[in-house]
């Protein structure tokens, strides 16, 4: 690991990984270790359908092989050579609510929730942080899309972020 400070479950995930490639292969010296040694330990995550972890462990393994390489205990990072030999994960495209006026009907959806008080002020919150990229909207350089239940779809790019907080505060405090 780095000299960075890291969540402890992120430690935790790091250490799990370490243990197993250590369990699979950390009796080899590293400069025998052979692309097969660290394709069989990722095929057990595949085996399971546990692709991303299977990735990781590649991942985790082609950073130990670069330490070794930087202090001389081999000649190169073999991982380079697994290129391809893993399985990808399926992507899945989660549904996005493009247009203003869809938009707008959350706002009114989120107004008539009636569930708990923090999950309430929860979903009031949330259009406080959304991020709109590019391609989801038709302003240019992504500037904010500013959505309010009464007014519907209000996109002014010459609005500054104070006056869309402003805005989307008032209709928090409501």
């Amino acid at each position: 690991m780095s000299k960075q400070d890291f969540a402890e479950s992120t430690i935790k995930g790091q250490q799990s990984l370490l243990e197993v490639i250590n369990q699979y292969i950390g009796q080899i010296p590293v400069h025998e270790i052979k692309p097969t040694d660290i394709l069989k330990v990722c095929q057990i995550y595949e085996k399971q359908e546990k692709l991303e972890t299977a990735k990781k462990v590649k991942v985790k393994c082609g950073q130990i092989l670069r330490y070794a390489v930087s202090i001389g205990l081999c000649e190169r990072d073999v991982t380079q050579d697994l290129k391809g030999a893993l399985k990808t994960p399926k992507v899945t495209h989660m549904a996005a609510l493009v247009e203003p006026k869809d938009f707008a009907l959350l706002l009114q959806d989120i107004d008539h929730y009636e569930g708990s008080a923090i999950t309430r002020y929860a979903l009031r919150i949330a259009p406080l942080v959304f991020v709109f990229a590019p391609e989801n909207s038709d302003m240019p350089n992504g500037k904010i899309l500013i959505l309010n239940k009464v007014y519907g779809a209000i996109h002014h790019p010459r609005q500054n972020l104070k006056q869309a907080y402003s805005i989307l505060s008032r209709y928090l405090l409501k």
